[in-house]
């Protein structure tokens, strides 16, 4: 299946790195979602909120990082999309939760200009990061 930003890359461009969502929070999410639901009727708000935020995330959160720019979208209603010259980028961070601390996954945010873009449940952040700023010092 051919992604958005491959159909939109301009002549001497190519995908660097792409971020690799987690598939164990949406495991672990199922599993306490069956549990919940077995011993307690009311877990179906569980299922209703955070577990539909992970389905979610999952499925319409994109990023990528390409010699000449930063790519993202997210959502599903309301979508928002970021195409960003690696030049233009001031910072990418990373950071974790206790959840990401022990299933091993990132939350990576981009800004510039004052604008920002969270990506959650990133495996290879650290990755992405790494390749972003070598990015950029080659630019400079």
């Amino acid at each position: 299946m051919v992604t958005k930003m491959e159909e939109n890359l301009t002549n001497g461009e190519k995908i660097l790195v792409k971020a690799e969502q987690d598939k164990t929070i949406l495991i672990v999410g199922g599993v306490i979602t069956v549990l919940l639901l077995a011993v307690w009727p009311l877990a179906i708000l569980w299922l209703l909120f955070i577990y539909r935020a992970w389905l979610v995330s999952y499925f319409t959160n994109n990023l990528c990082i390409t010699n000449k720019r930063v790519y993202g979208s997210t959502g599903l209603i309301k979508k928002q999309e970021l195409d960003i010259p690696i030049d233009k980028v001031n910072t990418i961070s990373t950071s974790k939760g206790l959840f990401g601390t022990i299933l091993k996954y990132e939350t990576v945010t981009i800004k510039s200009f004052g604008d920002g873009w969270t990506f959650p449940q990133v495996k290879n952040a650290q990755e992405i990061k790494k390749i972003f700023y070598e990015q950029q010092e080659n630019k400079s």
